[in-house]
């Protein structure tokens, strides 16, 4: 049995209106209009008004060399409906450019991170994401890999979600869990079906950002989607004065669950909501303020879902894996 323990970092906090917009506009990009740790970097990083963000970059240089994880930062500006190709599409943005027509923007590999300068107060408020062109002609026209989302008949119900887990590094603490849906194709009228090529602002918290992309369209070998995604304009904001920080210890097991989930609290439990990845909330339980819940999870598909409580202290997120 597995058990994995939560600590939620709750504070008191007042916040300044002096934001800091991060553009990556100042991150230099070579000549071949990417910057992929080709060239033995390792760390992106951006300083404006005294607050730093790190995006790390890991170049592998087996097989004639390639970008293995973390971030690039791109000029490569190709919106080319047609067959997705790896070569041609990793590096380009549905979107043409950066957010609101800027020039650089960044890709992310699934598992990419970004945090704030240890010491900085300063926490993560917003960013904005879309689809790279290698993700969204997959999605639209179907590849070598990956399906046409919605299927022949554009009945499927694809979704391709981007989770961002948010956490306060001094603590270790994850305080959120936000879903950005990058394609959704389970509407009711599938005339609202979409593959995000706009930019879609997405609100998140504390001062260090884990990235993992969930798709509908799976195999033998995981993910058959293209794992990136695009992301630009990033804002955070200055923490004025921390007054009070409260830790809730909360234990969840077993993870991964059969037919029960049990849930153990310091606090006392409100309710619970489960969300699935794709960011859809499937069940409310409301507990009685209870600090020790047991949650049937029998009808619960196989795969990835988010664990929500809402306590006397505030609320606790984490993930769980159905079997």
């Amino acid at each position: 049995m597995i058990k994995i323990t939560t600590l939620c970092a709750l504070a008191a906090i007042s916040i300044s209106s002096y934001a800091q917009t991060f553009d990556l506009e100042s991150i230099a990009v070579p000549a071949d209009k990417v910057s992929n740790g080709r060239d033995g970097k390792t760390l992106h990083t951006q300083t404006v008004a005294g607050a730093t963000i790190n995006m790390p970059v890991k170049w592998d240089s087996s097989s004639g060399g390639y970008w293995s994880s973390g971030w690039a930062i791109s000029q490569k500006y190709d919106t080319t409906l047609e067959k997705s190709d790896y070569t041609k599409h990793l590096y380009s943005s549905s979107s043409y450019k950066g957010y609101n027509g800027s020039n650089n923007f960044a890709v992310g590999s699934r598992g990419a991170y970004m945090s704030l300068k240890a010491g900085d107060p300063t926490v993560f408020k917003t960013l904005h994401v879309t689809n790279g062109t290698y993700a969204y002609n997959s999605m639209a026209l179907g590849d070598d890999f990956g399906k046409k989302f919605g299927g022949s008949t554009g009945n499927d119900e694809d979704s391709f979600v981007l989770v961002i887990q948010c956490y306060d590094k001094a603590s270790g603490s994850l305080l959120k869990t936000v879903n950005a849906i990058l394609a959704d194709f389970r509407q009711a009228n599938s005339a609202n079906d979409y593959i995000l090529r706009d930019w879609r602002n997405v609100q998140v918290v504390g001062d260090s950002l884990i990235f993992d992309l969930v798709s509908s369209d799976n195999g033998m070998f995981g993910m058959n989607t293209p794992g990136f995604f695009i992301l630009d304009e990033i804002v955070t904001d200055k923490v004025a004065n921390i007054n009070k920080v409260v830790q809730i210890k909360t234990d969840i097991y077993p993870n991964p669950c059969n037919n029960q989930l049990n849930i153990s609290c310091e606090a006392n439990i409100k309710n619970i909501s489960i969300t699935n990845a794709a960011g859809a909330v499937i069940k409310k339980i409301n507990t009685n303020n209870n600090k020790t819940v047991s949650l049937n999870t029998e009808g619960l598909s196989q795969g990835i879902y988010f664990m929500q409580a809402n306590t006397s202290l505030g609320s606790v997120s984490q993930k769980f894996i159905k079997k």
